[in-house]
């Protein structure tokens, strides 16, 4: 099975409004402690997922908020606005490049992003206490 066709079509708008309120380092932890030792099987069915235009713009966008999660304000700030920073720089970026794509795949490439941050965090005690995770609800 193609893992392109396991994306289950999603409405961004709700998803965005499910997100709202909550600080982007709180899904982070979310996905950590749920995923766990899944999140590098997460992380490689995410890719999969994408064609080559997608995966190229995927590690741009990855380096970019990588950059970004350098800075202590960055864990902090509103999921939901984090959600469309990313969502619009992807879709703005293949865009660029003559590439439409879907909704699913925009999430997809959010949910890429974020799997990325919990594994990082799930591997490095002084990644999580930058972002904020607290080690009570995590076990190394």
């Amino acid at each position: 099975m193609n893992s392109r066709n396991s994306l289950v079509d999603v409405d961004l708008d709700s998803l965005r409004e499910q997100f709202s309120g909550a600080r982007y380092s709180e899904l982070v932890e979310r996905q950590m402690r749920s995923l766990n030792c899944r999140l590098e099987l997460a992380i490689q069915g995410a890719i999969a997922a994408f064609t080559e235009e997608e995966r190229i713009v995927a590690e741009h966008i990855i380096d970019i908020f990588n950059d970004m999660a350098s800075e202590s304000s960055f864990w902090t700030r509103d999921c939901a606005d984090v959600f469309d920073q990313i969502c619009t720089m992807f879709s703005v970026l293949l865009s660029e490049r003559g590439v439409s794509t879907e909704s699913r795949v925009i999430f997809n490439m959010f949910q890429l992003v974020t799997t990325n941050f919990a594994e990082h965090a799930r591997k490095s005690k002084t990644a999580r206490k930058f972002m904020g995770i607290r080690k009570s609800f995590f076990r190394t």
